[in-house]
């Protein structure tokens, strides 16, 4: 296992090396200690969320604690993996468990970066990805793959895609502490489950419908985004273009039926990347 992991480590930081951790060597000379040496990173996008001073190293959009984080600053932030995914996915690596604590960030030494990390539950090709035991963190996960039938082959090779705008849509929800706001039977270490055991967690599903990209209403009305927290929907502006991202992923009725790649998202992705955001263009290619 931890062998695979490494090489799909290494391949992934090949195709993106900006946006995967860099590994920096590996010693596997003891059969019962391996070790892979990373690159240093600051901390995990979990983390960064709620440090105003260094999120305004991604961009001077003044984010202040205790408010929505200025969308230029997320659209800073996820820039580099949705490219790393985009490449990985076309070279059929999965990572399986996207989200914003497997996402590590880098300030020191030049421009900030975010890099993708933690490849243990990865699969290096699609006949991996249908054989291999079901795994993922169920607060990035559709609804459709935790019902019991872990969806079809396209809700599978599409779960690093809906992880990502899942992480975009907690940054864009976020406001004060990440962990007193959602539930934290759905935050802890990755979960690896039988199909009875998922089936058997009627309690996940009840507290996954009251999870902010489920309980939202993407409004009519120009640019505004509603979301649960604490008990109650809560307002903040957010462009047409990311707007349109969302209810293409996020809204369930959108999903299930039709799972979409990066590749397939270029168009609003790419719509998103050049929006008039307040504080200028994007600063890393998307």
């Amino acid at each position: 296992m931890f062998y695979r992991e490494v090489l799909i480590t290494i391949a992934a930081h090949s195709l993106a090396p900006r946006g995967v951790i860099r590994p920096v060597d590996i010693y596997l000379d003891d059969p019962d200690h391996w070790i892979i040496v990373m690159e240093k990173a600051d901390g995990d996008v979990s983390h960064l969320l709620e440090d105003p001073d260094t999120l305004n190293k991604f961009h001077q959009a003044g984010a202040v604690a205790g408010r929505p984080i200025p969308e230029i600053i997320i659209r800073e932030i996820y820039a580099q993996p949705i490219m790393a995914i985009y490449l990985m996915n076309k070279a059929h690596i999965t990572h399986r468990d996207i989200k914003n604590e497997n996402l590590l960030y880098s300030c020191s030494g030049g421009p900030c970066r975010v890099m993708i990390a933690d490849f243990g539950f990865s699969t290096l090709t699609d006949a991996e990805l249908m054989t291999e035991p079901f795994c993922g963190t169920p607060y990035v996960l559709p609804l459709c793959m935790l019902n019991g039938s872990y969806g079809n082959r396209n809700h599978r090779r599409t779960m690093d895609v809906y992880g990502i705008i899942s992480s975009i849509h907690v940054a864009a929800s976020y406001e004060g502490k990440l962990k007193a706001s959602t539930p934290e039977k759905l935050t802890d270490s990755t979960t690896l489950v039988s199909k009875k055991e998922m089936s058997s967690k009627a309690s996940v599903l009840e507290e996954k419908e009251k999870m902010s990209f489920l309980s939202t209403v993407v409004q009519k009305g120009k640019g505004v985004l509603r979301y649960w927290k604490g008990g109650a929907f809560v307002k903040r502006p957010i462009s047409d273009e990311l707007k349109a991202i969302f209810k293409a992923v996020l809204i369930q009725e959108n999903w299930e039926p039709n799972p979409k790649t990066i590749g397939q998202l270029i168009p609003l992705l790419h719509s998103w990347a050049h929006a008039p955001l307040l504080g200028g263009p994007l600063l890393t290619s998307l």
